[in-house]
């Protein structure tokens, strides 16, 4: 018998709980479900101002640490000064928030157009695999095409998309090769050198990167188009050529010409390829007639293999390059520097300066949408069960008075408010999603938002937690009370 009116209590108390459950939890929704739809929207704000707001932070630390924009050029400066400033320098670097010291040279180069019979003047400077800002411009989103087949270390260069279709390389995608000019006091030859990458931005305004073996070959003069190979004279040649094709053209100075191969492209225009073998008796002045008499009878190209052997970096730097790990340091630097005698170019500055406070600004403002976007969802969250709680002190009342333990409306109150904050939030994170993925296939919406980065999750969390301790604080507060100061909110 007593089994069985304990069993009664226990289904008339779990009745009695669903039912506060569902009700309660109608309540809090609100009319139509005002109130849900007031916490989705509250929470898809909180999402997507997160969302921007940790990508903005990171993205300004990239941009900060991005060696585009945080280092200083000077030039034209003597090298004994450079040794001298930066030895003192390198005493304590980071006492002027240097990363590292780069020296490099910035010069003109001549190219050939697809045709390879117009000239054009491009800018250059050179970089070495271990300088920083190379990991910059092979960045995947930089890149526009990438040659696997070339190396950079190997006398690939990298050349700017603008400058090739500017001079008429429109098809990039078979672009894999550029036509230099290579002055020389007697004769100014032709170098074909692979294309490593075709970029959308270089550094310093130019228009091509080389390695710094090239910069050093091309400093040594002979040694990057190797003229000990001077009897070894190759051509480029739409039409085929024969040893009978030159007998009138100094044939006892040629013992044999070689098609190397008969459907050579340049950049998508097909060339035989032709290797010319002169008598050992052929000084360098006669091997020059010999190219102008065949370029002039066969309307061929002549061009010279570059020398793409290792070599000491040895080369006339004109720039040196300050890469900064902090530009709050920039104007301690600079006084520095004035002391030095060494004149920094004052744009050089105030723009860091500039850029720095842009920065700075940008990401107080981001931490403070971070903070405000928190703190409204917790107030929203707080007000909203405070109110609730305030206005059902009688039905607690009642409830403690018919025997309900304090510990089970606790839990049913609890789980009422997770099981809102939860549904809300799968819609919010949903919402968020939507506009993620319209964000990110839309260019003209293309800006800095990622719904899934882990301190989002971290946020969410952390806004449970204080509405579990404010919960619990709030409604133990209120079961303390007896149940008649409940009902008649004494």
């Amino acid at each position: 018998m007593e089994n069985r009116e304990k069993t009664m209590k226990n289904n008339a108390s779990k009745e009695l709980v669903n039912s506060l459950i569902k009700n309660e939890y109608k309540t809090i929704l609100g009319k139509n479900s005002r109130g849900l739809y007031i916490l989705v929207t509250i929470l898809a704000v909180t999402f997507i101002s997160l969302g921007h707001g940790f990508e903005g932070l990171i993205k300004l630390d990239e941009s900060m640490n991005n060696p585009f924009t945080n280092w200083v050029n000077l030039n034209n400066i003597g090298e004994n000064n450079i040794t001298t400033f930066n030895k003192k320098i390198g005493e304590d670097p980071e006492k002027y928030g240097i990363k590292n010291i780069k020296k490099y040279t910035r010069t003109y180069w001549e190219i050939l157009r697809p045709e390879l019979n117009k000239k054009e003047k491009v800018t250059l400077r050179n970089v070495g695999t271990d300088d920083p800002i190379f990991d910059i411009i092979i960045e995947k989103d930089n890149i526009v095409e990438l040659n696997e087949n070339a190396s950079f270390e190997q006398c690939g260069i990298i050349v700017k998309k603008e400058m090739l279709e500017l001079y008429g390389y429109s098809n990039l995608s078979t672009t894999d090769q550029l036509a230099i000019i290579y002055p020389n006091k007697e004769y100014d030859h032709i170098v074909i050198l692979d294309i490593y990458a075709i970029v959308k931005e270089l550094p310093n305004e130019v228009d091509m990167v080389i390695p710094s073996q090239v910069a050093s070959l091309e400093f040594n003069g002979a040694d990057f188009i190797n003229l000990a190979r001077a009897r070894n004279l190759f051509f480029l040649s739409k039409n085929k050529i024969s040893l009978i094709d030159l007998k009138p053209y100094n044939l006892d100075k040629i013992e044999e010409v070689i098609e190397t191969e008969s459907d050579y492209s340049y950049n998508g225009t097909k060339y035989f390829s032709y290797e010319m073998f002169l008598t050992e008796k052929v000084s360098y002045a006669e091997s020059i007639e010999i190219i102008d008499s065949v370029k002039s009878k066969f309307k061929c190209i002549n061009i010279s293999p570059p020398n793409c052997s290792p070599i000491e970096e040895n080369f006339s730097y004109s720039y040196i390059a300050y890469n900064f790990n902090d530009l709050s340091k920039i104007n301690e630097f600079s006084m520095f520097a004035k002391s030095e005698g060494v004149e920094i170019p004052l744009h050089q500055v105030k723009s860091k300066e500039n850029f720095l406070l842009v920065s700075s600004l940008a990401k107080l403002f981001i931490i403070l949408l971070v903070l405000f976007s928190t703190f409204s969802i917790g107030l929203y969250l707080k007000n909203t069960l405070q109110n609730h709680l305030e206005n059902i002190k009688p039905n607690l009342g009642t409830l403690k008075a018919f025997g309900l333990k304090d510990s089970t409306i606790t839990w049913v109150y609890l789980y009422i408010i997770y099981r809102f904050y939860i549904i809300s939030s799968i819609i919010a994170f949903a919402i968020s999603i939507v506009y993620y993925m319209v964000n990110k296939n839309l260019e003209f919406m293309n800006f800095f938002f990622n719904i899934f980065d882990y301190k989002i999750l971290i946020v969410w969390i952390i806004i449970g937690c204080r509405l579990f301790l404010f919960y619990k604080t709030s409604v133990t507060k209120i079961l303390n009370k007896a149940p008649g100061d409940l009902i008649y909110n004494r």
